[in-house]
């Protein structure tokens, strides 16, 4: 999608329209990198007894902390030109599930104490926590050492990270709805009248649509990383090559010469 000398600061509506530019290009690769995980658990979700229910639906949640890993990875290597390969984003966010798993749970328990404390509190904790999952696949942190990168990197930027993520899951909510209402209408127009497939219909649906949020995520981390620690620039140095990284080592530094 992009190069290293194409990175550069953006504001919330340009990540959104970056985010669909790259899904425009990249859809069948992040559709399948978050289907791997998730549909098998959504057949699972289906042939549960309606007692055991509930434990599908932690299922698919627990399928959804891999997928939302594979789908960054992916994501990160198509924001930064790389190749792309929905394999080893796979296998990657299979490596970290544990972790994934450990930081989407810390970063709902963070937020859930924060919405008991009033609304504020709970969009403060979000912001703070938003780039933890980003951190385990894109960096290999651990969960002590993403919770310490999210709240870093949120400093100084919390309503704009409440903003662009808010802007990123609405737009997702409606695409989400709108798919999983035409899935069950779909389902009941066919004769199918049980409640599980039509919400299974529905949360398919999802598979489709809510990538948005996590690719936002993606390009959101990289915004902040080019804002606070130059990132653009480390990547055009690496790009130019040993030449270039000997040149800036012999520069002098700031305050000198």
């Amino acid at each position: 999608m992009t190069a290293p000398t194409l990175l550069r600061p953006r504001t919330a509506a340009e990540l959104v329209d970056a985010a669909f530019v790259l899904l425009r290009e990249h859809y069948a690769d992040v559709v399948a990198a978050a289907a791997v995980f998730l549909i098998p658990a959504l057949v699972v979700q289906l042939l549960l007894p309606v007692a055991a229910w509930r434990a599908g639906e932690a299922l698919f949640f627990i399928a959804g902390a891999a997928a939302e890993g594979a789908v960054i990875a992916v994501a990160s290597d198509a924001y930064l030109g790389r190749p792309v390969s929905v394999r080893g984003a796979v296998r990657l966010a299979a490596r970290r599930w544990l972790r994934l798993l450990a930081a989407l749970i810390t970063q709902l328990l963070v937020t859930t104490l924060g919405v008991i404390l009033f609304i504020v509190p709970g969009l403060i904790a979000f912001a703070r926590t938003f780039a933890m999952v980003p951190a385990v696949v894109l960096e290999g942190a651990d969960v002590g050492g993403a919770f310490r990168r999210a709240d870093r990197l949120a400093q100084d930027a919390i309503w704009r990270i409440v903003g662009t993520i808010g802007i990123a899951s609405l737009v997702a909510a409606l695409l989400t709805l709108t798919a999983g209402w035409t899935a069950i209408l779909a389902a009941r127009a066919l004769g199918i009248a049980e409640w599980r497939v039509q919400v299974a219909a529905a949360d398919g649906c999802s598979v489709l649509t809510y990538p948005v949020v996590y690719v936002v995520s993606t390009l959101l981390y990289y915004d902040l990383r080019i804002r606070k620690e130059g990132f653009d620039l480390e990547l055009l140095a690496q790009s130019l090559g040993p030449a270039a990284a000997a040149a800036g080592s012999t520069a002098p530094a700031a305050g000198e010469g």
